[in-house]
């Protein structure tokens, strides 16, 4: 080692003021380099210069001790120099700097929670496809006798026969509360099994008597053939209607 040459400096902050000069409030302690030279020489001399390299570039904290001593200090700057004054190595000038070590301080994070889940009820399967039919319907604007029916699944006669429309087609008024129970008791309840009557009807007959001669009410009449004639006019002779 040819020289050691230690550096010792603070940083100050000053501040200009309005009429002329500068004030200084704070001074900062920087820390201690240290500027060396020396001779790298023999057959290593080319390995020590690319070990002082690497150490550089990977930052290793470094322990110097010579004529003065730094502790924990990396090299920030390296130089080589090559002449025909050394045969067998080189010169160097190299910079060391003190650093100062801290310990990062952190929290390990809380362990995680597992989201509370509502255990799974054993009452037993519900059928949501069961929705119970009301006894009366409000008529929304644009519904016929015909909607409300198919929608409710009752006869359309035993609608007309409960809103007292029985033989007056058309569109119920928006607003107006329609009875289903009597069209639900209106509907005829086949037994399993039950035949079927059908009858031709003869010159002269209307639906109430035929009607009144198979002992059934003209409305479950009118249900029975709802699908297959025109219940507002008389039936017509030779057509085939149903009667049970």
């Amino acid at each position: 080692m040819i020289s050691e040459e230690p550096e010792y400096s603070v940083q100050v902050s000053s501040h200009n003021i309005e009429k002329g000069g500068m004030v200084t409030d704070h001074v900062q302690r920087e820390t201690v380099s240290l500027h060396l030279e020396g001779l790298l020489i023999g057959p290593q001399a080319s390995n020590y210069r690319h070990r002082l390299v690497t150490a550089m570039n990977e930052g290793k904290l470094l322990q110097y001790s010579g004529r003065n001593m730094l502790l924990n200090c990396v090299i920030t700057s390296l130089r080589t120099t090559h002449d025909n004054s050394i045969a067998n190595g080189m010169s160097f000038a190299m910079t060391l700097k003190q650093v100062n070590l801290v310990k990062i301080a952190y929290d390990k994070l809380p362990p995680k929670r597992k989201a509370a889940v509502k255990p799974k009820s054993r009452s037993g399967k519900r059928n949501t496809a069961y929705r119970p039919k009301p006894d009366v319907h409000v008529v929304r604007h644009g519904q016929s006798i015909k909607d409300i029916a198919a929608y409710h699944q009752v006869s359309e006669a035993g609608i007309r026969a409960g809103m007292k429309l029985s033989g007056m087609p058309g569109i119920a008024q928006a607003g107006m509360i329609v009875a289903l129970q009597a069209a639900k008791s209106s509907q005829p309840k086949q037994v399993k099994g039950e035949p079927i009557q059908m009858y031709q009807v003869q010159p002269g007959d209307s639906w109430e008597s035929i009607a009144k001669h198979f002992g059934i009410s003209k409305s479950q009449l009118e249900a029975f053939n709802v699908q297959r004639v025109n219940i507002y006019m008389s039936p017509a002779p030779g057509t085939v209607i149903r009667v049970k």
